[in-house]
């Protein structure tokens, strides 16, 4: 039976991982501000020397390289890459909790993480031991959600924040989406229900030349939510399972 202090030390970890997005929040924010203070010191200079006879245009084309070169640096690449590291840390928390607290209910039936035999890999194997114990499953919705989470960090590990394309093929898949890169239609190498999934969550960005997840923090912080419930449900069927086999 799983107690107060499995309760109070799943708590302090979900406290850690709060504090983790917090502090990747206040760095981004950091980088906005370094910013917005190259934009205006530059814009101030170009200002300044237009009201000169000694201004050129393309004198400062530089300049303004720079900082927009500094909002994509700043404003979308590392925050995404910091945002996505997040999802990939809070997946593997998860999972990894997920297979410390079955181990440790006491349960008839245990496991491994190395035992891919019995129960299957991953994330599946919460859902085996649950079906070989005989105890009450998530609720569908629930489930879907892991295995959207589960399928958004396995493509991060695995392919980043890019979305691969099947460019030059001349045929179309029916089950994947079709996007127009750089004046060409095909199919993406995702699946519609994920990429549905993605969309509804607004994570992916069209730049005409290429397809990219973005992370942001409103997605972060709904992972963390949906961990947090996830995790205090299993608690809940695994003792539940615990009192039925007594």
């Amino acid at each position: 039976m799983l107690g107060n202090n499995d309760m109070v030390e799943l708590r302090y970890r979900l406290i850690i991982l709060d504090k983790y997005l917090s502090v990747l929040m206040n760095s981004i924010n950091t980088l906005a501000i370094e910013y917005e203070e190259k934009s205006v010191h530059t814009e101030r200079i170009i200002n300044e020397a237009s009201t000169t006879n000694l201004y050129d245009e393309d004198d400062f084309q530089d300049l303004n390289d720079e900082v927009e070169n500094k909002y994509f640096m700043n404003c979308e690449y590392v925050p995404n890459y910091l945002f996505s590291s997040f999802v990939m840390a809070c997946y593997s928390f998860m999972e990894q909790k997920m297979f410390d607290l079955c181990r440790r209910s006491n349960l008839k039936i245990t496991f491994s993480v190395q035992d891919n035999i019995k129960l299957g890999k991953g994330i599946f194997k919460i859902k085996s031991f649950l079906k070989y114990n005989k105890i009450f499953d998530f609720e569908n919705k629930d489930w879907q959600e892991i295995l959207y989470f589960n399928k958004l960090r396995n493509h991060l590990v695995h392919n980043g924040n890019e979305i691969e394309c099947k460019l030059g093929t001349g045929s179309f898949d029916k089950n994947s989406p079709i996007y127009k890169i750089c004046g060409m239609e095909t199919n993406l190498v995702i699946d519609n229900d994920f990429h549905d999934y993605l969309k509804r969550e607004g994570l992916i960005q069209d730049n005409h030349y290429c397809i990219t997840l973005l992370i942001d923090y409103k997605y972060c912080k709904r992972i963390l939510d949906l961990v947090d419930r996830i995790l205090y449900k299993l608690i809940d069927l695994l003792n539940q399972g615990v009192k039925e086999h007594e």
